[in-house]
């Protein structure tokens, strides 16, 4: 499968669920990062956000177009989330299982 056909199937995943659930905003903070992988060193990470969701995902296309065919990929989404001091991440990480943790997204 083509990169860019793999990303256009991702992007329906999301809206899919999103409209499902009712509780995706698709124009407001996001936070997508594509990993890409090089084989023998450690994958490169693209960061987008603060925009649409579309928008985004033609900024990946754009990306991938430049790259090799067939490099292996992945695509992280962030919603829902909320910012937090890093004191007040590291007070609830070191008294949290894994489990719990889980449940609140910190950024």
């Amino acid at each position: 499968m083509l990169s860019l056909e793999a990303v256009s199937m991702i992007k329906n995943q999301i809206e899919v669920k999103g409209k499902k659930e009712k509780t995706l905003n698709w124009e407001g903070e996001w936070k997508v990062f594509l990993s890409l992988d090089f084989g023998t060193k450690r994958a490169t990470v693209y960061n987008f956000s603060n925009a649409s969701l579309d928008y985004i995902f033609k900024q990946i296309h754009k990306k991938l177009q430049h790259e090799v065919e067939n490099r292996t990929f992945k695509i992280d989404v962030a919603y829902g989330f909320e910012t937090v001091f890093f004191s007040e991440w590291n007070e609830v990480t070191l008294h949290t299982r894994k489990k719990l943790l889980s449940q609140r997204n910190f950024v």
